[in-house]
């Protein structure tokens, strides 16, 4: 028995919206530029400052400016902790999206791997399923021993 239902009056298997592979890549590719910058002083003063301080012997004072740059110091008071928000959120931002692309993209891997894998392997036959007078196949060795 078919149904006519109408496919669009199903309800939908999710209630949260999804954001669609290709504009998940271009907020992402959007924002990564803008991300980038900061993200890369932030790392390369954060590692600077600690390699300076451990293996060069620097004081305190002398790795300051570095610290200075890794925190934003020189934004001023009323700007700085908005620096910081903002690295902070364009970190999350990026590894989050990021994140969802490389989980959409392996799921759809898998998908199509089960896919290729349920092409490949041939469908079991039932005897009742190929008609009565269906035989079961027989190895090349059955087979000799049936004709002596």
């Amino acid at each position: 028995m078919t149904s006519n239902a109408n496919p669009s009056s199903n309800p939908p298997s999710s209630t949260r919206p999804k954001l669609s592979r290709k504009l998940l890549r271009q907020l992402h590719m959007t924002l990564a530029p803008i991300v980038m910058l900061p993200l890369v002083v932030t790392v390369f003063t954060g590692v600077l400052y600690r390699i300076g301080k451990d293996w060069f012997g620097w004081t305190r004072d002398q790795a300051h400016i570095l610290m200075v740059i890794h925190e934003g110091e020189y934004w001023g008071d009323t700007l700085e902790p908005i620096y910081v928000l903002l690295n902070g959120l364009g970190l999350l931002w990026m590894l989050g999206t990021g994140m969802t692309m490389w989980w959409q993209n392996w799921q759809r891997s898998r998908r199509a791997a089960a896919t290729a894998l349920a092409r490949a392997t041939p469908a079991s036959r039932s005897p009742s399923a190929s008609g009565a007078g269906a035989t079961a196949p027989t190895s090349d060795a059955q087979s000799e021993a049936k004709a002596e």
